[in-house]
């Protein structure tokens, strides 16, 4: 069997037959413990009251015999001379309380959320108007923090996750926004929102092949995406691919004319076109 010495706490002076100093090493096994002490004296400390003269009065330790023995202490053992094991039965009742999973981590038993201390739906809302309330005036670092009370009431909150992501890429914090962006994507895997902001983060970062792919997984969620069109199409026009560009415009228009500088961008790329044929 192997044994694994472990160094314990000295042993009073109170506790052995003779005063000494001398570290105890427990030797751990399988189903006993042994306590090993070595007899090698270190000096006993003076005490507080002591004076020097008392200390230095005090006879020094021989050092002539460097040798040790082993004292052995037997593990405690109960009335049938075997270690003491508590016993269950059948009868015996263990109330089983069991973790729980769920895409923030594992809860542990005593630190499950009290879903009885949520907030309702119109509670829930009021935050999510302040933060948009906030960041529409590009009070961002607010907005960030109004996200920050909505998140910590409701974690899967995916308008939460999305709002503190957007004023995070403005912030650019872009790795914090992608994490956001990544917590709803798994909060709603079938939703093409998550994408699209992860589309816009590297189209703020000039990235535009990489938000094109985004983009593009947001499209063949919902084919029906103006936005994802849009952004595309600009990507597109910035990746000098004007005919892709143009296409993905027009797209965007049959969907919403409404979008802010499209019809720009669509006069762009057709006098683009133009100039190459």
């Amino acid at each position: 069997m192997l044994a694994i010495p472990r160094v314990v706490e000295p042993r009073r002076s109170s506790d052995l037959d003779e005063p000494t100093g001398a570290a105890a090493i427990q030797i751990l096994g399988v189903g006993r413990a042994q306590t090993l002490t070595p007899t090698l004296e270190l000096g006993e400390a003076p005490d507080d009251d002591s004076s020097e003269e008392d200390f230095a009065a005090a006879p020094a330790p021989d050092r002539s015999d460097d040798s040790f023995s082993l004292q052995f202490e037997e593990p405690q053992e109960d009335a049938e001379g075997g270690p003491y094991i508590p016993k269950l039965t059948e009868e015996t009742v263990v109330q089983h309380n069991p973790a729980m999973l769920t895409p923030d981590g594992v809860y542990p038993p005593e630190s499950r959320p009290d879903e009885s201390s949520r907030l309702d739906d119109a509670e829930l809302q009021r935050f999510i108007d302040r933060a948009v309330a906030a960041e529409r005036k590009g009070n961002l670092k607010d907005a960030v923090v109004h996200y920050d009370d909505l998140l910590s009431c409701d974690p899967h909150n995916l308008s939460g996750h999305l709002g503190r992501g957007r004023c995070l890429v403005d912030l650019g914090d872009y790795g914090a926004a992608m994490s956001d962006f990544t917590r709803a994507e798994d909060i709603a895997p079938q939703s093409p929102e998550p994408l699209v902001e992860m589309g816009n983060l590297f189209f703020a970062r000039k990235e535009y092949s990489r938000a094109i792919t985004y983009y593009t997984h947001a499209i063949d969620l919902d084919n029906g995406h103006a936005m994802a069109f849009s952004r595309r199409g600009i990507s597109y026009y910035h990746r000098r691919k004007y005919a892709n560009a143009h296409d993905d415009l027009l797209e965007a228009k049959k969907r919403d004319a409404s979008i802010p500088g499209l019809q720009r961008y669509i006069q762009m790329t057709s006098r683009k076109l133009k100039k190459r044929r």
